[in-house]
Parts: C-alpha cells; sequence; structure tokens
C-alpha cells in the first residue's frame, strides 16, 4: 500500500487513537439509512403492489351504510374479502359521522400533521381542521389483501389503494370484539392517508415516518399527537363503547 493509500485508510477507517473518524460514522450511517429505504421501497412497492390490478368501473362497490363514505375498488379481492372490507368500511365511516368522534377530536389541542427528519414534532394542526380534512371522506380507494413489509399495513396514493395484511381480514371476521377492534384501527389510520396535501397531489397530508410509540424526550414525534395514530385510536374506542 502507497504512503497516500495507508493516510487514507488511517482516515476513512479511524486508525488512529480514538478509533474510528466522525467521517467514517457519517458515510456508514448514511449507506445505511440508503439501503433500508432502496430495500423497503422494492419490498413495499413491489411486493404489495405487484401484480395489481386498476380498478374498472364495475370494481367500486359502496359500504353498507347510510353515512358518508367512499366507494371502495374490490377488483384484488376474493368474494369473502370484499364482503369484510365493506363492512369494516361502514363501521369506520358510522364512526366517523358521528358527533362523537368530533367532539373527541375538538377535545385534544396538540394534533401534529407529521414528523421531522429528526423524528420530533411536526406541523401542528387546529382539530377544526383535522375535521374538516377527514369528514365526510372523500377519496375512493381500492383495497388489496397483503402485508407490506415491516407493516400492517400502507396507502399509496399513486395507486390510490390501501394494502392491510390478510391477518386483519381474518380479525374482522372473528368473533373477538377485540381483534376486530383492530381492523377498525388499521382502516381508519390508513383513510387517513388518502387526504393529499393539496388537490391532485400524490403525497399524503397526515403522515407518520418518524413516529415514535413512547417517547422518551420531550417534543418526540408521538403517536398520540399524529393524526393518523389519533384519529385510529380514537375510532377503535368509540367502536368497542357502541
Amino acid at each position: 500500500m502507497g504512503r497516500w493509500q495507508s493516510k487514507l485508510g488511517r482516515y476513512i477507517f479511524g486508525v488512529v487513537p480514538g478509533g474510528v473518524s466522525e467521517m467514517a460514522k457519517t458515510i456508514v450511517r448514511r449507506a445505511a439509512a440508503i439501503g433500508a429505504a432502496l430495500l423497503c421501497g422494492l419490498v413495499t412497492v413491489g411486493g404489495v403492489w405487484s401484480g395489481y390490478r386498476a380498478p374498472t368501473a364495475s370494481s367500486w362497490q359502496q359500504p353498507p351504510t347510510a353515512a358518508p363514505c367512499p366507494a371502495i375498488g374490490v377488483q384484488n379481492l376474493d368474494t369473502e374479502q370484499t364482503r369484510l372490507i365493506l363492512s369494516a368500511a361502514a363501521e369506520v365511516c358510522d364512526v366517523l359521522a358521528s358527533e362523537a368522534f368530533a367532539q373527541a377530536v375538538r377535545s385534544k389541542n396538540d394534533w401534529i400533521m407529521d414528523c421531522t427528519s429528526d423524528g420530533m414534532a411536526g406541523r401542528p394542526i387546529a382539530a377544526d381542521a383535522v375535521l374538516a380534512a377527514l369528514t365526510p371522506p372523500r377519496l375512493n380507494f381500492s383495497s388489496v389483501a397483503r402485508k407490506p413489509w415491516r407493516a400492517v399495513a400502507v396507502t399509496n396514493l399513486h395507486y390510490q389503494g390501501i394494502a392491510i395484511r390478510k391477518q386483519r381480514f381474518e380479525f374482522w371476521a372473528s368473533s373477538n370484539a377485540a381483534q376486530r377492534a383492530e381492523m377498525i384501527e388499521t382502516l381508519s389510520h390508513e383513510m387517513t392517508h388518502l387526504v393529499p396535501e393539496s388537490p391532485g397531489s400524490k403525497a399524503s397530508l397526515f403522515k407518520d415516518e418518524g413516529h415514535v410509540a413512547n417517547p422518551s424526550r420531550p417534543g418526540q414525534c408521538a403517536d398520540a399527537r399524529l393524526v393518523s395514530y389519533g384519529i385510529g385510536t380514537i375510532t377503535k374506542q368509540l367502536w368497542r363503547a357502541q
């Protein structure tokens, strides 16, 4: 190894007192983050949406409720999955249309729309603005019964679709109220991601990348404050209380 190579190696890999250099640490961290993002994209998009069939006019079915509720494209579901997603959506829409839901949303004054890149609380939003964005639900969506990578469900505005793992469909078909409530929470959570940042945008207004379930320091992006997670929790609680 040449003299310059030896110096470069010691600098990059930290073969100096104190160990690995800060530059090397930064390179490794960024490479790991990029690799994870690429892998997540390949598995999530390629896996969940692989073979996805776009809806036709006959694909759309209306959930059985008098409450305002989006039509659901069922072209990627079998007969039983279709029945289950329609009935679950009807229950979610009934809760969203209730006065109890509006009161529960207004009872919180610290809603946030998203997280910052370093996992801290993002943009604040007033409770009335949350209600205006979510009720009544406006965007029809297609459903896919597949499990995303490292997630229970995922929403993709490019496909205008929600993919939910099959286990949640099985939970909804069961007689166990706690398990059934998991489908209500999952679906209502994902429906918040259907709200675009602006008309025609393929980016969700309500995001939760970087969320923290159990914050360990002030200002972290807590699930309880995020619109997506908070609405899922409220909807599940109200549904169980019926």
